[in-house]
């Protein structure tokens, strides 16, 4: 460790004027506008003598190999079971405009469900359309062949759900066939997951000036659930705003979301709130945008991930202002997460000092929590800063330090800080794709400025530093 800190500060010459000439950037803030889309439902006439196969998952089987590990940081609610044998969805009935098929897949005790969709030979899109066996609302996603063969549905609550597809031509016999579904273990949808010490976002800070900034700023946070590694997990995102709006580009952590697989499986939660500040229950008015994302740039070193979203936000989403100046010590911040998977919170504090990862070639900005905190789920959160009226983005969360408890930061062990990636050293990375006439290209991901602290700030080593959040 003592020889890398030596080549850290032997850089730092070097690294001085390209610190320098680096420009500062910001964005405001923008709103997508447009009609409001109708509630889906679905396509087929009830009258339609539509095939109605069941699909059901095995019950998982006990195993002497060791359970499935989750990745550090990421909040695990659901297993993919595959199907005994992959099931061709082979009946296909006409209606209005084109063909229907429709099927139930089941996974026993599950408290939701997700179906794993492969396309063989297809003719084209597919409007796919969903409910789950609690009936409520009915979800519905694009199947783009040109996006890849494999694709997971909407998440839908109970332990079956009701797949209708829809398309202009008639598919072959082949062109479909499930293989499994995301049996969902623990419910992330509802109101009581995080810790009692979390805030609602409904809840007011006493500055009026702040609440209507937080009120713009919920609205561009998403909750994150996806599929990796035979698992289902939950993280948070933010949508950016970009010289490309309304490309929606989205931004979270490097260990949330890292490799193509699984940015495919990505759905998204938009205005996921609860109803009061006690946390009453959650907002009807939530959307999911299914149909996964495409990941532009992710980089370890600062823990961070730029996905493009497959489809666009609901309307009413708000692209997030940022801004890639470095973040002061002692600064004010507000985050803004969905901690383990339910309504989004609020938390405040101000920023202390940064801090060097022990592993990583990167300071982060440490946080101290003075109301509210984050957990796991938070993951690729923002940290935001007041400017003027506006929350600007600033940084990602990666977690919290562990000096009291190997736990982190805990409702009950509240003594710890927050560690987050600076947008400062990601933004240069990600600028040749956010703006219409990118600068010089980076040599991303091994720039000086990424390994090298900020020219005379002391490099605070943290050992064993941190829970992933």
């Amino acid at each position: 460790m003592t020889e890398m800190i030596s080549r850290f500060l032997a850089a730092l010459a070097f690294a001085s004027p390209l610190l320098a000439s680096a420009q500062i950037m910001e964005m405001p803030s923008r709103t997508l506008e447009g009609p409001l889309a109708a509630p889906a439902t679905f396509r087929a006439p009830a009258l339609v003598p539509l095939d109605l196969v069941s699909l059901a998952a095995p019950r998982q089987q006990k195993s002497a190999t060791a359970a499935p590990q989750t990745p550090a940081g990421l909040v695990r609610v659901g297993d993919v079971r595959p199907m005994t044998q992959a099931a061709q969805v082979a009946m296909w009935t006409h209606v209005s405009g084109g063909f229907v098929a429709k099927f139930r897949t089941s996974s026993e005790s599950a408290l939701g469900i997700r179906t794993k969709i492969v396309l063989g030979t297809v003719p084209g899109s597919f409007e796919v359309r969903v409910q789950g066996s609690d009936l409520g609302r009915i979800e519905s996603m694009t199947i783009d062949p040109t996006l890849g063969n494999e694709h997971w549905t909407p998440w839908t609550e109970g332990s079956a759900q009701v797949v209708e597809v829809f398309s202009a031509v008639e598919p072959s016999a082949g062109a479909l066939r499930v293989e499994a579904v995301l049996h969902f273990t623990d419910s992330p949808f509802t109101t009581k997951a995080a810790g009692s010490c979390t805030v609602s976002t409904i809840c007011s800070t006493n500055d009026t000036v702040l609440d209507a900034a937080i009120l713009e700023r919920k609205k561009s946070i998403a909750k994150l659930t996806f599929v990796d590694n035979g698992g289902g997990f939950l993280c948070t995102g933010t949508l950016l705003n970009t010289e490309r709006f309304p490309a929606p580009f989205l931004i979270t952590a490097n260990h949330c979301i890292n490799n193509s697989a699984a940015a495919g499986t990505l759905t998204t939660f938009w205005f996921y709130e609860s109803t009061a500040c006690d946390l009453g229950v959650l907002n009807p008015s939530y959307a999911q945008v299914s149909g996964g994302a495409q990941i532009t740039f992710t980089n370890y070193n600062v823990d961070s991930t730029l996905l493009r979203l497959n489809a666009i936000p609901p309307v009413g989403a708000v692209y997030s202002a940022w801004n890639r100046a470095l973040v002061a010590d002692g600064t004010p911040f507000v985050s803004l997460s969905h901690p383990k998977g339910d309504t989004s919170r609020l938390a405040l504090g101000n920023t202390t000092q940064q801090y060097r990862i022990d592993g990583r070639p990167l300071d982060m900005y440490g946080a101290r929590f003075t109301r509210g905190i984050i957990e796991g789920g938070s993951s690729g959160s923002g940290i935001f800063v007041l400017n003027g009226t506006s929350l600007q983005l600033r940084g990602v969360l990666t977690g919290t330090t562990v000096r009291n408890s190997p736990d982190g930061l805990t409702c009950t062990n509240l003594n710890e800080e927050g560690l987050y990636s600076r947008l400062e050293a990601f933004e240069p990375e990600i600028d040749q794709y956010i703006r219409l006439a990118p600068q010089a290209s980076d040599d991303a991901p091994n720039r000086v400025q990424d390994v090298v602290a900020d020219v005379g700030q002391p490099l605070n080593l943290l050992s064993a530093p941190l829970v992933l959040a």
